[in-house]
């Protein structure tokens, strides 16, 4: 991202260590929506 202002970047919260698979599963569909707009350019 270093000099890359309109770099896409997708946040979440953390720690994310100390998660289990389910919550890490569920944070991850929380945030597929946005990866797939970064992908897609939509």
């Amino acid at each position: 991202m270093w000099g890359a202002e309109t770099y896409p970047t997708i946040f979440t919260n953390h720690p994310i260590e100390n998660l289990t698979r389910a919550q890490l599963r569920e944070r991850m569909e929380g945030l597929a929506s946005e990866v797939v707009s970064v992908l897609t350019g939509a």
